[in-house]
């Protein structure tokens, strides 16, 4: 199916009033519109304290695995193992329509082990998304004297397995280096259903087989051995590289019409995802508040799906701020005196425009670590955001989402002190 022709039927669609956008079947339970373009929805997800904080945790240090920056990952003090999953409830509105869906999804399972805590030499290895992709659109209209509803569904996703390995040079700089594996498939469908059961229906479809790599780089800088300020002791200042990755595209098309179903598979090129860069910035005050907040940038207008730019495409950008009140360092605590508290907000600018109107969301969060014994916890967290508008023939979208993570710590590879 010809991408630019969808593009351009959503656009309808999303304009005019003869269009029932939000409709359901099994395969294809549908979600946004806004996920019809190019990769899809780019998730940001790293874990499930940046998550709650709103941020990618570029500058934040901690005893937490990163898979946005790999360096951010010096710190850590034993083996953390983590696995994050999350509930959603989606409600698109446009001025005549109101679609709801809710889903739940794994979004993400990282470990990281430290082989040396004094040289912040740590690996890293992941498996996360980078994109996803639901969506259903019903267009009716009549054609000589013949009504039908024309279909146009697609679903599917990005994801990447990541190995990585940080360390400190300089006594103040952590360095790392990552390689991913990104591997996916993408499901698009287009029929045209009559009313009249003697005119056959049509139908064509695609399924998207995506593969490559890319890597990522990372750097923090962190201000305790740079300075003597005591306000600034705990400044970490991250940045962070996404290379760019060309993943290569394998189709099964199959085409359905009044003399039988014909199925073909070739080759059709490749998908060039752009680099993308982040900058980040932490501080810790009185041992116990952490302020963080950083932005991530990628110019969308080198991205190619077989070969072909849009001029739609421009730069889509993501900007965090976020809290986190850590438990006191009393060794007699009450249980309330025991969580860690974090919320945030946080505004992106999506990579595409619709009808000439940039595409924003605005997003809240909140969670809470709860520790289970020295080196385990769970994590929730609560996660509001709004994009669109629905002005201008566009459509709105309202989120929902609660997280929920588990981290399993062990000292593995590090030496036990003897006293």
């Amino acid at each position: 199916m010809n991408n630019k022709f969808i593009k351009i039927l959503i656009l309808i669609s999303l304009t005019f009033t003869s269009v029932n956008v939000f409709s359901q079947d099994d395969e294809f339970p549908g979600g946004s519109p806004y996920t019809i373009f190019g990769i899809g929805d780019l998730k940001y997800n790293t874990s499930l304290r940046t998550n709650a904080m709103g941020v990618q945790g570029i500058g934040l240090l901690g005893n937490y695995v990163n898979n946005m920056n790999p360096a951010s990952n010096i710190f850590l003090d034993y083996t953390k193992f983590s696995v994050t999953a999350d509930y959603g409830f989606l409600k698109s509105t446009n001025d005549i329509s109101e679609l709801k869906v809710s889903e739940g999804n794994v979004t993400g399972m990282n470990i990281g082990i430290p082989f040396s805590r004094t040289n912040g030499w740590v690996m890293n290895l992941g498996i996360n998304p980078i994109s996803l992709i639901g969506y259903k659109i019903s267009q009716s209209g009549v054609q000589d004297g013949q009504s039908f509803n024309k279909i146009y569904s697609g679903k599917g996703s990005l994801t990447s397995v990541s190995l990585g390995m940080s360390y400190i040079v300089f006594k103040s700089i952590g360095l790392a280096a990552e390689y991913n594996y990104a591997f996916g498939n993408i499901k698009d469908e287009s029929r045209v259903e009559f009313n009249n059961p003697l005119i056959t229906n049509s139908r064509i479809r695609n399924e998207n087989d995506l593969r490559g790599s890319f890597f990522k780089a990372g750097a923090v800088i962190f201000a305790e051995n740079l300075t003597t300020n005591k306000n600034l002791k705990n400044l970490v200042i991250g940045f962070s590289f996404h290379s760019k990755a060309n993943l290569t595209s394998t189709v099964d098309a199959i085409y359905s019409s009044s003399i039988g179903d014909d199925t073909v598979k070739f080759e059709r090129g490749t998908f060039e995802i752009p680099y993308q860069l982040g900058f980040g910035i932490s501080n810790k005050f009185s041992d116990k508040y952490v302020v963080a907040a950083d932005l991530v940038i990628q110019n969308w207008a080198n991205f190619r799906e077989f070969g072909i730019s849009d001029p739609t495409y421009g730069t889509s950008f993501r900007a965090g701020l976020g809290f986190e009140i850590q438990p006191s360092q009393e060794t007699k605590k009450t249980l309330w005196e025991n969580l860690t508290y974090r919320f945030g907000g946080y505004y992106d600018k999506a990579y595409y425009e619709v009808l000439g109107n940039s595409i924003t969301r605005y997003g809240v969060s909140a969670g809470v670590e709860i520790p289970i014994s020295e080196y385990n916890s769970i994590d929730f967290n609560v996660n509001y955001s709004t994009r669109g508008k629905t002005d201008f023939g566009l459509v709105k979208d309202q989120s929902f989402n609660l997280g929920v993570g588990l981290n399993f710590g062990e000292l593995w590879f590090i030496r036990r002190r003897v006293e």
